[in-house]
C-alpha cells in the first residue's frame, strides 16, 4: 500500500510540473532516508546509486557539500520504504568501508528559499521567487 501511494505522489508531482502549476509539496511521505559515511569523495553518486541498486531500490542519492562547496565524505540515501532501508542496514560493504545510520530529524523549522515561506524546502517548490529583503516576485 505504501508503494502504491508513493506512485500516485510522483505522477501527481509530475502532472504539476508538467502543466506548470505553482505549488509546493512536502517530500514524498513514505520515503526513507539514511546517512551513508566514510564514502570516498571521488566515488559519484551516480557509482554510489549502481552500486546499491543491485540490492536495494534506491529512489535518490545526495553527496553533502561544506560551504565552500568541496564534497563531504557523507551521502544520504533515499529509499521507497522501511522494508528496503532494512535492507540498506544489512548492507556490509560498499567501496570497502561503510557506515550507515538513520536520517536524524531536526526539530527546527524550515524556510523555503525560492518563496519565504516556512514547512517546506526549494527542492519541493515551484512557487513565483520572493525576495528576502524586499517580498518582490524576483530572484536576488
Amino acid at each position: 500500500m505504501s508503494i502504491a501511494y508513493s506512485d500516485d505522489y510522483r505522477k501527481l508531482v509530475k502532472f504539476l510540473n508538467n502543466s506548470n502549476f505553482q505549488y509546493h509539496s512536502l517530500r514524498d511521505p513514505k520515503s526513507k532516508s539514511a546517512i551513508l559515511r566514510n564514502i570516498p569523495i571521488d566515488y559519484t553518486v551516480e557509482e554510489i546509486s549502481a552500486e546499491l541498486s543491485a540490492e536495494i531500490s534506491v529512489l535518490k542519492v545526495f553527496r553533502f557539500y561544506r560551504q565552500d562547496r568541496s564534497p563531504t565524505p557523507l551521502c544520504a540515501v533515499e529509499v521507497k520504504d522501511s522494508h528496503e532501508l532494512e535492507k540498506l542496514f544489512k548492507v556490509n560493504r560498499l567501496f570497502n568501508s561503510i557506515t550507515v545510520e538513520l536520517l536524524r530529524k531536526t526539530n527546527t523549522i524550515v524556510q523555503c528559499k525560492r518563496s519565504q515561506e516556512l514547512g517546506h524546502t526549494k527542492n519541493y517548490c515551484k512557487l513565483a521567487f520572493r525576495c528576502i529583503i524586499c517580498g518582490q516576485n524576483h530572484n536576488l
